[in-house]
């Protein structure tokens, strides 16, 4: 009967023990999981950020060209023969598209090729604006015919094969100037409705950007307020 007992008592503490290792490999094994997850969301989260940032840069460089170099006081376009030679500084943004493949769902995964195409917009501009200042120096290098130094303007004596080009140039730059703010401001709110989907308190306060931030009002006050 004693050994019964010693038996019974030996394979109850070897089983607490084998319980007791068990338990505390099983919560390690939870809290590093919980802990890789957390981390997981946040890295998602900032490439979230990321990627809204990009837009936001964007569409604000656009804006800031537009309403600088492309428009009048009233907001009409100016004619190729008013518009002079633009410098832009060569400063690429990039979106890491990568970075937020795991946004590929049924709900909202036209937004990683909206994210190209947005990219691919932006990029069309600035090539637009760079084929369109070849052009100018092209024309006015050597068909300067007058030059007048209190209001500099010059009158150009080009051919109408010249003059053709430039206007076609212009007309591009403004038309890729106008699509790229659409699709990078409809991607930059897209973007954004899908984070607050996946990340319940991605609210404004943590980092993400709101829809007022995007609007043309506030894009040229933001640029105004960089350049004093």
């Amino acid at each position: 009967m004693a050994i019964l007992l010693f038996v019974v008592k030996f394979a109850s503490d070897a089983l607490a023990a084998a319980f007791g290792a068990f338990s505390g490999a099983f919560m390690a094994f939870y809290l590093e999981s919980k802990r890789r997850m957390r981390r997981r969301s946040e890295e998602r989260y900032h490439a979230v950020i990321r990627a809204q940032t990009a837009l936001f840069l964007m569409t604000r460089r656009l804006v800031q060209l537009r309403s600088k170099h492309l428009r009048t006081p009233d907001k009409q376009p100016i004619p190729s023969n008013s518009l002079p030679h633009i410098w832009i500084s060569p400063s690429p943004i990039q979106i890491d598209i990568p970075s937020v493949t795991f946004l590929f769902r049924r709900d909202y995964r036209s937004i990683l090729a909206n994210l190209a195409v947005a990219e691919a917009a932006y990029l069309n501009a600035v090539d637009a604006l760079l084929v369109r200042n070849t052009l100018w120096k092209e024309v006015t290098r050597t068909n300067v015919a007058a030059y007048n130094p209190n209001t500099k303007a010059a009158l150009i004596d080009a051919n109408p094969v010249d003059l053709a080009l430039l206007d076609g140039a212009t007309a591009a730059l403004h038309k890729a100037v106008d699509s790229g703010i659409k699709q990078c401001t409809a991607t930059y709110l897209d973007l954004r409705e899908a984070a607050l989907v996946e990340f319940p308190l991605g609210t404004p306060d943590r980092g993400l950007m709101t829809a007022e931030n995007i609007t043309e009002e506030a894009l040229i006050a933001n640029t105004r307020d960089s350049e004093m």
